[in-house]
């Protein structure tokens, strides 16, 4: 009997995982059609193309999306590697080796870069000390000779600049009285409401005659007169007719007297008047110039000791700008270019095909793959959780495609995440939304462009 019972227990505990198994693979059946294809129609509406593609479909499951994470952050940071620290590689094999070598003698020149800088700077500092006093030597010498000839003909050339400044003074001061007297006439014109527009400018225009002052007559109607001291009658112009009789024909008449005043203090510009500025200005332009003729007998050409000179003076300063530059930043950045040269380069195309190794490794790690065609029905792997399409897009113009290049075949990769919910359908339609990358530049690198864009496709569905 109680066998009996035992053997019915053991009946029952059969059954029962019969059925847990029966759920499981019910369970476990594919949420997603059991077919795919890939329908470029979108496409070629869009682009106005008529584009094919062939390639190879791999399917993966879970890991996969943990992979893809660990090969792009181990890209992103052998990138902008800083030392030897970095050099941490998850590939391995005979790839991994010769690159971890190579990118190990690359870390030596980063880690020394601040000595070999130090050292240049130090160099370099040395270097342009030396130009610098040897140039300070030469402009030393020509500011030598300058200042001879300068303390040889200064007498001359003070009293010639002095003259100068004062002629300068009192063609200021004949600039001064014209405004003055142009804004007191037009103050004029407003206060009296004259039909006269404002003026700009004012400048005197005259007449003059030697007679007795009874005869200096004022009548004319567009005109002032004025009779000096020394016997001269003056009828000027009035700037116009409506000033006559107003006082501005005053204001007018006693701007004149002092703008003649400034004129006889400065005289001629020949320099034929005795005893004015111009004529003081013409004695001592001689003095200077006869002294400078003596200068030059003693010490050589005067425009050539100034040119030197200044040449000297160019040169000191282009030294000191040099010798200033040293550990400026963008020296450094210039040493930083000299110093790598094409190590950066060499070390950058090592770096590419060692992420090309390790994306072809993170490939063959697929559960199953087959080669596929554009517009024909594939069988999916029903566990799989991702699928990835590598492959070429053929009889496809390029200025039609999707990114202008030059190539008749441009590479392209489709990522499909099935993990998600799908419409009621026997076939899974494969188009441009699941395009991640296209364009023909070199595989390795387009490699790598493709697992970044998966690797946010992943990251976006983690956040759902």
């Amino acid at each position: 009997m109680r066998s009996k019972l035992w053997a019915t227990w053991i009946w029952k505990v059969y059954l029962s995982m019969m059925l847990l198994s029966v759920m499981i693979l019910v369970g476990c059946s594919d949420p997603y059609p059991p077919d795919a294809k890939i329908q470029l129609e979108k496409i070629n509406k869009e682009f106005g193309g008529n584009l094919r593609f062939t390639g190879k479909a791999m399917f993966f499951q879970d890991k996969f999306a943990d992979a893809v994470k660990t090969c792009v952050a181990e890209s992103k940071k052998l990138v902008d590697i800083q030392n030897k620290n970095d050099l941490v590689l998850t590939l391995k094999g005979p790839e991994a080796d010769f690159f971890l070598k190579e990118a190990q003698s690359y870390c030596n020149l980063l880690d020394n870069f601040e000595n070999e800088w130090s050292k240049y700077k130090s160099e370099k500092t040395n270097l342009y000390n030396l130009k610098l006093d040897k140039i300070k030597t030469e402009f030393d010498k020509k500011k030598a000779q300058k200042e001879s000839v300068e303390s040889y003909i200064q007498k001359e050339d003070s009293a010639l600049n002095h003259t100068k400044a004062e002629i300068k003074k009192k063609e200021s001061d004949i600039q001064t009285l014209f405004s003055q007297t142009k804004d007191k006439i037009n103050d004029v014109i407003v206060s009296q409401e004259l039909p006269i527009r404002k003026f700009k400018t004012i400048e005197f225009s005259y007449n003059y005659s030697h007679r007795p002052a009874e005869t200096c007559s004022n009548s004319f109607k567009d005109r002032a007169t004025w009779h000096a001291p020394d016997g001269i009658c003056y009828y000027l112009s009035l700037p116009n007719a409506e000033l006559k009789g107003t006082p501005a024909e005053k204001i007018f008449t006693d701007a004149f007297k002092q703008y003649m005043l400034l004129r006889d203090e400065l005289g001629s510009r020949s320099g034929s008047s005795k005893d004015t500025l111009y004529a003081e200005l013409k004695i001592r332009n001689d003095k200077f110039e006869k002294a400078k003729i003596r200068a030059e007998n003693k010490f050589g050409n005067i425009s050539k000791i100034n040119s030197e000179y200044r040449t000297a003076e160019n040169k000191l300063k282009e030294a000191q700008r040099e010798l200033d530059a040293v550990g400026d930043p963008s020296e450094k950045q210039k040493f930083s270019r000299d110093y790598y040269g094409r190590a950066k380069e060499k070390y950058k195309g090592h770096l590419l095909k060692y992420l090309a190794a390790y994306k072809n490794a993170l490939f063959k790690e697929n559960i199953s793959e087959l080669n596929v065609k554009s517009d024909q029905v594939f069988k999916m792997a029903g566990n799989a959780s991702y699928v990835v399409i590598d492959g070429d897009f053929v009889d496809a113009q390029p200025e039609t495609f999707l990114i202008s290049n030059h190539s008749p075949k441009p590479h392209g990769y489709f990522f499909v995440s099935l993990k998600g919910e799908f419409p009621d359908t026997d076939c899974l339609i494969i188009g441009s939304d699941d395009l991640v990358v296209a364009d023909s530049r070199w595989s390795d690198v387009l490699g790598q462009v493709a697992l970044e864009r998966i690797n946010e496709r992943i990251e976006k569905e983690g956040q759902k």
